[in-house]
């Protein structure tokens, strides 16, 4: 485990969720407004690349780390991501330099903290890992964030950081939720899309559930692939296609379970711009659909959906981005670049 991190004074939940707001508003109304309102172009855009820019320094939202102990387990169980090696906050920053990334505010990664459902991907093409006792569940989970605490305490203007919870631990959660608000002072939570076959809004998280909405917490999912659902078709990885639905279902199960309602003061961020959730609008909205163009009802799922934050990691083409636009309006999309090493440039 970390030395105890030096825990810094940090910008309240609500003002660091307003400041997000106002750069994804800016920089989706000027990016993706023609896109949302014309037909599609003849011939495919000309990709942009990120780089260093001379007048916007980006807020990322969609950025991981990785604590020494997470790496370790990971490696020792042969799972570990070959770009998570020699991973530091250091190098990171440097990457962020070139891309023109002030601020990263980062997450854990698939397969989170808690293992004994599996690593979340065939890729890594591994079974549950039964022996991960519950407290190594806690130890790995305390140890991830007080790391992320010092990466704040170190670099406080370019690190906020999403902290890990182990959900399916309800006890160890409550816990940890406490420990990670009111000492180490970060700025939100970090979650997986589904532990087991049990997505967002199952009902045996309710007690995580309360204390967030008490807390009027900020809380970040990230896709993995659940048991159900792993190895459907020989030769397409999860990332292809599970990833993006788990997110829609995850965001399926908060809505028509009425977590939403009984839950409102929860701020989600939801990846990769709600995976394919919009492709299933008509299904997922119902009679709302018909509010798309205009403002939706309270207590409407439409009303819902439009009160969450989505980042742009692979959605940030003109098609997804115009239809989730369309959807929840521009002030609720957020940048989101870094991912995994890897994608950001490590190797």
């Amino acid at each position: 485990m970390t030395d105890r991190p030096r825990v810094q004074p940090s910008p309240s939940r609500r003002e660091f969720l307003g400041g997000l707001a106002v750069a994804g508003a800016a920089m989706v109304a000027s990016g993706c407004q023609e896109a949302a309102q014309s037909p599609a172009p003849s011939t495919p855009a000309t990709p942009v690349s990120p780089g260093p820019l001379t007048d916007l320094r980006l807020i990322d939202v969609h950025h991981h780390f990785a604590s020494p102990l997470w790496v370790k387990t990971l490696k020792d169980a042969g799972v570990l991501n070959n770009s998570w090696d020699g991973y530091s906050p250091a190098k990171t920053i440097e990457l962020m330099d070139q891309a023109g990334i002030q601020t990263a505010f980062a997450s854990p990664t698939t397969p989170g903290v808690w293992f004994r459902d599996g690593w979340g991907s065939n890729l890594r093409g591994r079974p549950a890992q039964a022996s991960q006792t519950m407290d190594q569940v806690r130890a790995l989970t305390r140890e991830m964030n007080e790391f992320g605490a010092t990466m704040v305490s170190d670099y406080p203007t370019r690190f906020g950081i999403f902290a890990a919870l182990a959900l399916p631990d309800i006890d160890g959660s409550l816990r940890e939720i406490e420990y990670v608000l009111d000492t180490l002072n970060l700025q939100g939570f970090g979650i997986m899309t589904s532990h087991g076959n049990h997505w967002l809004g199952d009902p045996i998280y309710t007690p995580v559930y309360e204390e967030l909405n008490r807390r009027r917490a900020i809380v970040y999912t990230h896709p993995t692939a659940a048991p159900c659902c792993r190895e459907l078709i020989p030769g397409i990885g999860e990332t292809t296609i599970e990833y993006g639905t788990d997110t829609a279902r995850a965001i399926a199960s908060w809505l028509l379970s009425g977590a939403a309602k009984q839950f409102p003061d929860i701020r989600w961020i939801h990846s990769h711009g709600g995976g394919t959730m919009s492709g299933m609008t008509g299904r997922l909205l119902g009679g709302d659909v018909q509010y798309l163009r205009g403002e939706a009802p309270p207590d409407s799922r439409l009303h819902y959906l439009r009160q969450y934050y989505y980042d742009t990691r692979h959605s940030d083409n003109w098609a997804a981005a115009a239809a989730l636009k369309r959807m929840v309006g521009a002030s609720q999309i957020m940048f989101g670049y870094f991912d995994i090493p890897r994608d950001a440039g490590f190797d």
